[in-house]
């Protein structure tokens, strides 16, 4: 459940976002031509500030983390906001929002595996190419291991109210330069490919992904957030009217109130449903990003108020870290070596996503749950038919030629099967091992006389005890229809059991049963009737 609500509020956006002065551009390089092109700036006396939350950046779409810097953002090359109020690199691009929006919505996430951070929902959500399949963007945040935590021990369902107000957006220009770092581990891993040496390359790359991340941040969205999650008992409320009509519009009643905002939601609630919303919760975690710090009294308009000061990014775009590795960023390369080097990065970000995928069962009232998996697997197991034609039990002496015959009569532990009459499976069958033990023993012994001669005569007799024995191994097989086999279903209200024809034969087999694996319920075709 969800329910968005967007205020337009035009306002004139002629403040100054909190951010490092530009005031270490004298230190910066200078451009290919010698020159600082960010001199007339300094020399102009100016007040600007650069803008800080800029993209270019590595990032960790697992962790959701700020990693080393991907872009060259060094102020060489400097240009103006088009509202003329901060100085950005040649290669950023600053949109300024002229109609700043304030958005609050409210949404009950009804399963733990379904938070996505605030922050950077759009990169994780929008991974793409070969990335994508995993779905893991954001899991092993910390952020997300929070929520995880309390709503699993807990058992809690999760409701999450925020304000979003977003100012600026910013993006990197296409064909951006490499930063000087990134250009020299790309250079290592490549040198490494030339002499065939694929293990060092290996290692190079996975620290690439290490320091440098999985993805490069192409753009952000600045701004700043409020919000409010709220873990609550779904189970205490039992009116299923209130749940799916009114619980979002209550909890974003909630929310403005407890900033002492005077906002109006457009959806009308009675205090006893916002009283009936409070009741159910059980923990509650509040989250600010951007503007200042709240006190022990918050309020809504002295946090936007300040907001402009303190920006930060609130959401993120981007690509993984393998694209930029192409003729533009690198053209001094040739295309044989730039593709080789772009494929050994594209692996070590893939080995990065696949150490850190985990199956398992998600669901939390499963007895077979698992607290590590983050990517949903079977939480029981599946039946799985089996075409079933009998099993038998073959015995094995190990001295046959003891003459005991342990393998023969009763109790020598052979068992046929019922459908062949003898140790062996039908044709279109073969034989799956279940187990094997140690059957019966004997032994035997007799006492000998060894005679000690001089020529032609014994001038000492003297007695020896000989013994023979022998074991038997007893190995018992169920058989089962070969791949190659097709199996003729029987009608629903025969009591025949169905017959196999396989590939190379076409002789029906004898009457064969189906059953269900052990996993499941038993299944007896000999029992079928009809309605």
């Amino acid at each position: 459940m969800q329910l968005p609500l967007v205020l337009s509020i035009l306002a004139g956006l002629c403040c100054c976002i909190g951010a490092a002065p530009v005031s270490n551009l004298n230190q910066s390089l200078p451009a290919s031509d010698g020159s600082n092109r960010c001199v007339w700036l300094l020399n102009s006396g100016s007040s600007i500030t650069r803008f800080s939350s800029m993209p270019g950046g590595g990032w960790d779409n697992l962790r959701n983390k700020d990693m080393g810097l991907v872009a060259d953002l060094s102020f060489t090359d400097c240009a103006l906001s088009d509202d003329g109020m901060y100085v950005l690199p040649k290669n950023v691009i600053l949109y300024p929002r002229k109609e700043s929006n304030i958005e609050v919505m409210s949404e009950v996430i009804d399963h733990f595996s379904n938070y996505t951070s605030s922050l950077s929902v759009s990169i994780n959500l929008e991974a793409s190419g070969k990335i994508a399949a995993f779905r893991i963007g954001g899991k092993l945040s910390n952020e997300f291991q929070q929520v995880k935590k309390v709503a699993v021990q807990n058992k809690l369902d999760i409701g999450r109210s925020q304000l979003r107000y977003r100012l600026y957006s910013s993006k990197l220009q296409p064909d951006f330069k490499l930063s000087a770092a990134l250009t020299n581990r790309l250079t290592e891993v490549m040198n490494a490919l030339v002499n065939n040496q694929t293990k060092l390359a290996r290692y190079l790359s996975d620290l690439i992904v290490r320091d440098f991340g999985t993805h490069v941040i192409t753009s952000v969205e600045a701004g700043g957030i409020l919000e409010k999650l709220d873990f609550f008992n779904s189970r205490s409320i039992d009116d299923s009217n209130f749940m799916q009509n009114k619980f979002s519009a209550a909890a974003s009643f909630s929310f403005l109130r407890f900033f002492s905002s005077n906002i109006s939601i457009g959806v009308s609630v009675t205090n006893e449903e916002v009283t009936k919303y409070k009741n159910s919760i059980r923990k509650m975690i509040l989250r600010t990003s951007g503007g200042p710090v709240l006190g022990s009294n918050p309020k809504l308009d002295d946090w936007i108020k300040s907001l402009h000061e303190n920006l930060v990014p609130i959401d993120r775009n981007g690509e993984p870290l393998y694209s930029v590795v192409n003729r533009r960023s690198l053209p001094n390369l040739p295309m044989t070596h730039m593709l080789k080097l772009r494929k050994e990065i594209e692996d070590a970000v893939m080995r990065y996503y696949k150490a850190n995928t985990v199956k398992g069962c998600l669901d939390p009232n499963s007895r077979n749950f698992d607290p590590i998996a983050n990517t949903a697997g079977q939480c029981e197991a599946p039946g799985t038919n089996f075409s079933f034609a009998g099993v038998y039990q073959q015995c094995w002496e190990s001295n046959p030629r003891a003459g005991f015959n342990l393998c023969s009569g009763a109790g020598s532990g052979v068992l046929l099967n019922p459908i062949t009459g003898g140790t062996r499976c039908q044709v279109g069958y073969e034989p799956v091992k279940l187990l094997s033990t140690v059957g019966r023993n004997s032994k035997r012994c007799w006492k000998t006389k060894h005679c000690t001669s001089w020529f032609i005569w014994c001038v000492h007799h003297e007695e020896r005890t000989q013994c023979v024995d022998s074991y038997t191994v007893l190995t018992a097989y169920w058989c089962t229809a070969r791949r190659t086999s097709k199996l003729i279903p029987t009608p629903a209200c025969s009591t025949q059991a169905p017959t196999l024809r396989t590939d190379d034969s076409s002789t029906t087999s004898r009457r064969a049963k189906s059953v269900r694996s052990t996993s499941g319920p038993t299944r007896s075709d000999a029992t079928s009737t009809c309605a």
